[in-house]
């Protein structure tokens, strides 16, 4: 069950905007590492017009065990979604990570900014579909939180369009969904600003991993909201896969115990 905490903040930015960021993590060799294109989808409507962007590994720079899209990468551009000239909206400071960390632990971190255009408009970041060589035992954690600020004077109201009112969803092996995340009301008065955070399980010591069913071989996540005219909002997520022990090398281990607590009694 998703845990959800929600604070209204004072005027001003809830979080911090003009970034947008993906975060790709894996610990399996770049030769087996699979992101396909394109690396980040971002999607704007309103009424009859939709502008998009998209960020490929082509874009991209290389670096130490990935690649890396920053306003330092020659070719880096500002997004501005529009259709034939319509403003939708306006995304800034765009970066994109993608590096290999941890054995059999891939990860997906989403975080962006959006400024909205002059209508009320629904706007979706789509991550690549991650690949990965299979993992067969797998558990996993995965955690967003969402801010909006109003900038003309009149409010601000942003609404989940997924299924039952969430705004980000975490999934695996293509539309398996591991958690749907940050659902209810997200609203703040006149040049006010407010922000809501979830978690697939809530952490004690260490981010709590929950058992997934199954293999898996890749993962995803993706926001999809709206949100009046004129509006900021920005989020950020964390989407984490591990492997965790076969059933059978629990069974040996307690095996590989018992027969040393034997030889110690002999």
């Amino acid at each position: 069950m998703a845990h959800q905490t929600r604070g209204d903040g004072s005027p001003g930015r809830a979080l911090a905007l003009g970034t947008v960021a993906i975060v790709m993590c894996t610990g399996t060799a770049l030769a087996q590492f699979n992101p396909s294109d394109p690396i980040l989808t971002i999607t704007g409507s309103t009424g009859s017009l939709t502008g998009s962007a998209t960020i490929n590994i082509a874009n991209m720079m290389p670096i130490a065990n990935g690649w890396v899209y920053t306003p330092a990468v020659p070719g880096y551009n500002d997004v501005l979604l529009s259709d034939n000239g319509n403003p939708i909206g306006q995304v800034s400071e765009l970066s994109i990570f993608v590096i290999g960390q941890s054995s059999n632990q891939p990860r997906l971190g989403l975080s962006f900014a959006i400024t909205n255009g002059p209508a009320d408009a629904s706007f979706t970041f789509s991550s690549t579909l991650l690949g990965f060589p299979v993992i067969p035992f797998a558990e996993g954690v995965a955690s967003a939180t969402m801010g909006v600020t109003d900038s003309n004077g009149d409010g601000v109201v942003n609404t989940g369009k997924f299924g039952g009112g969430f705004r980000f969803v975490a999934q695996y092996n293509g539309t398996s969904t591991f958690a749907s995340l940050l659902a209810g009301p997200l609203v703040a008065g006149a040049n006010g600003s407010n922000a809501i955070s979830d978690a697939s399980a809530l952490p004690v010591i260490a981010p709590p991993y929950t058992p997934i069913a199954g293999a898996v071989s890749s993962i995803h996540s993706e926001f999809s909201f709206a949100l009046t005219a004129g509006d900021q909002a920005s989020a950020t997520s964390t989407w984490t896969v591990r492997a965790i022990p076969a059933p059978g090398a629990f069974a040996l281990i307690g095996a590989g115990a018992v027969v040393g607590l034997r030889r110690r009694r002999r």
